[in-house]
Order: C-alpha cells, then sequence, then structure tokens
C-alpha cells in the first residue's frame, strides 16, 4: 500500500497546456487554461475564481466540450476538477497528444525606439 502523500489524486495526469473555457453555474463563461488532465478530471487556472463545490461547472477543452464537473479543489491558483464521467479514451489521447497551444504570457512588448538620426 502507497502512503496516501504518493497516491495520485483522482487517478493518473498528462501535463498539457489546453486552451480551454468553463462555466460555473448560471454565470458566464469564461477562458481558462488547462495544466493537467486526466480521464477523470483536469487542473486548470483561471483569471477569475469563485467557485464552490455545490456550483455545476461546465468545461470545454479547446474545441471538446461541454464536459460536467465540480470542484474538487482549489489551491495556489490552481483550481481541481473532478468530472461527472470519464473522458473516453480516444478523446483522451487526442488532447494530451496534440501540439501544446502557447502559453499565455503577461510580457507586455515594448516599441523600439530609432537610434538613427536623420
Amino acid at each position: 500500500m502507497l502512503p496516501h502523500s504518493d497516491v495520485p489524486r483522482g487517478g493518473p495526469r498528462k501535463s498539457v497546456i489546453i486552451r480551454g473555457r468553463w462555466q460555473v453555474g448560471e454565470r458566464p463563461a469564461e477562458d481558462v487554461l488547462i495544466t493537467d488532465l486526466g480521464s477523470d478530471g483536469c487542473r486548470l487556472r483561471a483569471s477569475s475564481v469563485g467557485v464552490t463545490k455545490l456550483e455545476p461547472v461546465q468545461l470545454w477543452l479547446d474545441e471538446f466540450g461541454p464536459v460536467s464537473a465540480r470542484l474538487r479543489w482549489v489551491k495556489k491558483g490552481s483550481i481541481g476538477l473532478a468530472f461527472e464521467a470519464p473522458l473516453n479514451d480516444a478523446v483522451f489521447r487526442q488532447l494530451v497528444e496534440a501540439p501544446a497551444a502557447p502559453a499565455p504570457s503577461n510580457v507586455i512588448p515594448l516599441a523600439r525606439r530609432s537610434t538613427r538620426r536623420g
């Protein structure tokens, strides 16, 4: 038997970068970034957090969805969701094997100033 801390939460996960959207309850859908994915749940980052374990969640993983889910945990800016029904194997493989979306950046490019004088 594995020590409690070594047992994966909800099954094995794959690190991914998948852009998605989620809708919590009746609120408008918001953009999210899924950072790891298992057939039974995922970890994501969202710009606003305001979900309870009682509220239903609808999640779109890139173009796939909606997937019904529930809040599992919130920790250090990440949110864990448990899916109401596991993703089927073909969909799971397609999502984890797809090329990773570019990671969003909070860096704002600055315009270059010309150093030539004329």
